[in-house]
């Protein structure tokens, strides 16, 4: 995310690698020296190890330096999700994720909700038709329509304008303001 905990992310990860959070002894060093230390027990807990790191939803380069624990002599690897082109550089493989066909992400859409699709079918024109303008309001995209599922659900299961609607206002707040 945009602001990440980064101090608790290196406990979590320290923890799954060792088992042991990260020694209590860093806190009392400078302030100045804390995240170098941090690092260096990141580093020590991933040493010989093959680790999968996932950094999800990264919004800074600078916040994969704080977890640069990968040891180079080991199958480990760095896998970082983000919205924003050519963040990473160096020697980072950039793999373009692009959005549902309209068909799959209807599927997504019903079996993230709870609707049978067999159901789905027997429902009205206009509810189908309001169906398939979600998944165009969500880009198609799969954390957006189990976002857009979810409000279904809550919904009772029902596809009503007033949602749809809803949603398409939600859109157009979101896009007015990452464009100020």
């Amino acid at each position: 995310g945009q602001n990440p905990d980064i101090q608790a992310l290196q406990e979590s990860i320290h923890l799954q690698l060792t088992g042991l959070p990260i020694p209590q002894n860093i806190s009392q060093l400078p302030p100045s020296i804390i995240p170098e230390q941090r690092r260096a027990a990141l580093k020590s807990a991933a040493s010989s190890i093959d680790v999968l790191l996932i950094l999800d939803d990264m919004w800074d380069a600078d916040h994969e330096k704080e977890f640069s624990l990968l040891d180079l002599d080991t199958r480990s690897a760095l896998l970082v999700s983000t919205r924003i082109r050519d963040l990473m550089k160096g020697n980072a493989v950039e793999v373009v994720v692009t959005s549902l066909d309209s068909d799959t992400a209807l599927t997504l859409l019903l079996t993230k909700a709870g609707i049978d699709e067999t159901q789905f079918k027997n429902r009205s024109e206009s509810c189908q038709s309001l169906a398939y303008e979600i998944v165009e309001i969500t880009n198609r995209l799969p954390l957006m329509i189990s976002i857009a599922s979810g409000l279904i659900e809550a919904n009772g299961g029902e596809i009503t304008e007033d949602l749809v609607d809803m949603m398409k206002e939600d859109r157009l707040r979101s896009a007015s303001y990452t464009n100020d």
